[in-house]
């Protein structure tokens, strides 16, 4: 069973499945100056992109439905796609759950150690 947005009031969802939609949500949340967004809440569905969402200025709480729900994808079209989401200091608290990631990496690539 999918998990419902936790507090409807408090998270916000984006308006659609695309990366854009996320980070607006994102920014929606980071820009807040009511105090009254903690998240962003991301519905059952498939959600395609190609970077790193953009997390900065103060934590979010961002929760999905649950990873065999609430899926992102990295586009089938391009190989080796660094995505996911990108934390800055900033936003120190933040806390990621409730989703999966399906990469697209075909190339094992490892660092330096």
């Amino acid at each position: 069973t999918a998990a419902a947005n936790p507090d409807p009031a408090a998270y916000t969802v984006p308006a659609g499945f695309s990366h854009q939609d996320v980070q607006n949500a994102l920014d929606k949340v980071r820009m807040d100056t009511t105090g009254k967004l903690v998240g962003v809440y991301l519905p059952a569905g498939d959600y395609e992109t190609s970077s790193k969402f953009q997390v900065y200025g103060k934590a979010v709480k961002v929760v999905g439905a649950g990873p065999w729900f609430t899926r992102f994808h990295a586009p089938s079209s391009q190989d080796n796609t660094d995505i996911g989401f990108r934390a800055e200091a900033s936003a120190k608290g933040s806390s990621f759950a409730g989703f999966a990631y399906f990469g697209n990496y075909t190339s094992r690539i490892d660092g330096p150690g």
